[in-house]
């Protein structure tokens, strides 16, 4: 293999590298510019006859696979499915006559969709067992789920959304307790996606005395 050929496959598996390392690091508009700014020059080098054989043979495939990935970029948000992740939590535990309730913030990573959120919340002592309450409120939310009527929200990709989950009131003598960190406030909710039925589960709490912190459950 010549000197030339060696520098033009160097050339064109950089380029891979860095459209691989770029995409997975940059917004998808910034990719797209890039990918198609490449597909220019290419097309711009190999109308002009500035490459040799061997490197337009090489710009022939950058053009090839730019052109797949651009399209592959302007088809995909479309067929994907929305995904969810969660971004934030505003737990408010001991506001004066007010049910305890989380609001929790959410970012639409895949593509537009709908979604439904069905959730429930609930105090136990703070030396329970978080996987036992887990398992109580999973069992709750699970008759929510096959009684219909959860929280829909319609996706598009990026979109910020949020939702709040309810919890029980307090009596003066139960708020104190949970002020002391004697109980801790669990919420646990399913995220159905699409049309197929996939789900995101998320199981939270926070301890009385300790309301900013949460705290994720054990997944078993």
């Amino acid at each position: 293999m010549s000197d030339q050929h060696k520098f033009g496959w160097g050339l064109f598996l950089f380029g891979v590298v860095v459209c691989v390392v770029t995409a997975l690091l940059l917004p998808k508009f910034v990719v797209a510019a890039l990918v198609f700014a490449g597909l220019c020059a290419a097309a711009g080098a190999y109308l002009l006859d500035w490459l040799s054989t061997p490197l337009r043979a090489i710009a022939s495939l950058i053009i090839i696979i730019g052109g797949l990935a651009l399209l592959g970029w302007a088809v995909w948000p479309a067929l994907e499915l929305p995904r969810v992740a969660i971004t934030g939590y505003d737990v408010i535990l001991f506001k004066p006559y007010q049910s305890t309730f989380v609001n929790i913030y959410f970012r639409n990573v895949g593509g537009p969709g709908n979604i439904t959120i069905y959730s429930a919340a609930g105090f136990a002592l703070a030396t329970a067992n978080p996987t036992d309450i887990k398992h109580e409120l999973d069992s709750f939310i699970q008759k929510g789920v096959a009684a219909g009527g959860g929280l829909s929200f319609s996706l598009k990709p990026q979109e910020i959304k949020w939702f709040t989950v309810i919890g029980p009131l307090l009596t003066p003598q139960q708020a104190e307790l949970l002020r002391k960190g004697t109980y801790a406030f669990y919420f646990s909710g399913t995220i159905i996606k699409g049309f197929d039925g996939r789900n995101y589960d998320f199981c939270s709490f926070v301890e009385g005395n300790k309301p900013n912190v949460v705290l994720q459950c054990p997944e078993q």
